[in-house]
């Protein structure tokens, strides 16, 4: 089974016609887009050479498997997106075969760029293939949320660069020190 789920992970990130959409439908790739996450974690946590990322990069992955899935399939349903939100999950959780070129120790973080990178190209396909809907609308599924994320980001960046001189000051004035 473990066997399947690289071979479909593989075919899924190489963009092998129909396969997606088979990943998407088979009910025992549920258990195999959560394996590879698990699995995506640890790679990770060994490739920055991080014990604790051993147990919090296989939980929070697949917490973000579950919550960046609902993002990309809820905005993917406002643009007229058809997929279930389970096959969605598949689809996405199996590509996730690309967080294992992060395993390599001291590399990994190099390694990880060009997966991002690619799985952002993946996920666009991904969308586009399981919701029926143009390139170009699934290349703005795909980057809608990453642009709100930044521009969240940035304001609170814009934020805390303008409150901090004040509470430093109003710090400084009641002879508070830092």
């Amino acid at each position: 089974m473990l066997g399947d789920w690289f071979r479909l992970g593989w075919e899924i990130v190489t963009f092998k016609e129909g396969v997606i959409e088979r990943a998407a439908a088979d009910e025992s790739n549920t258990v195999g887009a959560v394996v590879m996450v698990l699995l995506g974690g640890v790679a990770s946590a060994v490739g920055t050479l991080n014990p604790i990322g051993l147990v919090v990069g296989p939980v929070f992955g697949v917490l973000g498997l579950f919550i960046g899935t609902g993002i990309l399939w809820g905005v993917a349903r406002l643009f007229g997106g058809t997929a279930d939100y389970i096959g969605h999950l598949r689809a996405v959780g199996l590509a996730n075969i690309l967080n294992l070129a992060t395993v390599v120790p001291f590399l990994g973080p190099i390694l990880a760029v060009p997966a991002v990178l690619w799985s952002l190209a993946v996920n666009v396909i991904i969308v586009e293939r399981l919701h029926r809907l143009s390139r170009g609308q699934a290349i703005a599924v795909v980057l809608l949320p990453v642009f709100v994320c930044c521009l969240g980001v940035l304001v609170l960046g814009v934020a805390a660069a303008v409150m901090i001189p004040g509470l430093m000051q109003a710090m400084h004035a009641k002879g508070m020190t830092v």
